[in-house]
């Protein structure tokens, strides 16, 4: 897949939030993001896993990626996120292997501000939860070499209580939106 040069190259945290159009008031959460953070809302006629794998895309001779973490903000279910295109899971990672495996580069990643490993946040409503979500979550975190958390329990909102988890939000924004990321 070829790099187009984008202004995602740029974000100020690290930090890539990717939003499916089919998340209520999606255009809401997409204007109170962390300041400095990079936000796509997907096509929703296009492949979910290929726009965020573009965003991602880093020319060979930076050697490491912009982005320390990915957050996904997608309506879910144990172990599947439903993206509008069509869902993720352990049925349908097989062919989105070889992107994954692109989404952090290998370089040396510690900086003053960013942590040494990137995370993948899953926002849809318990995409964590049961045997399904673990297996989707552990082979999610194999492939990119990024820790995984995901939202499980009836949350919609990932956490993990022995992570430095920094979601995409403010905490004004997580008190007050009222969608749940669960596939309607």
């Amino acid at each position: 897949m070829a790099c187009a040069k984008t202004s995602a190259l740029n974000s100020g945290k690290g930090m890539l939030v990717v939003i499916d159009p089919a998340v209520k008031d999606h255009d809401f959460l997409a204007a109170r993001v962390l300041g400095g953070a990079q936000v796509i809302v997907l096509k929703a006629e296009q492949d979910a896993i290929a726009q965020i794998t573009s965003a991602l895309c880093v020319p060979a001779s930076e050697h490491t990626s912009p982005f320390n973490s990915i957050h996904i903000i997608v309506p879910g279910s144990p172990g599947v996120l439903h993206f509008s295109n069509g869902t993720f899971s352990l049925k349908t990672l097989k062919q989105y292997v070889n992107q994954l495996q692109t989404w952090f580069a290998t370089g040396d990643r510690a900086t003053d501000t960013q942590p040494l490993e990137p995370q993948v946040l899953l926002y849809g409503r318990q995409v964590g939860a049961g045997q399904s979500g673990t297996e989707l979550i552990d082979t999610l975190s194999w492939l990119t070499g990024a820790v995984v958390i995901a939202a499980k329990n009836g949350e919609r909102w990932p956490s993990a209580a022995d992570q430095s988890v920094e979601l995409a939000f403010p905490p004004s924004v997580q008190q007050s939106y009222q969608g749940t990321f669960s596939k309607q």
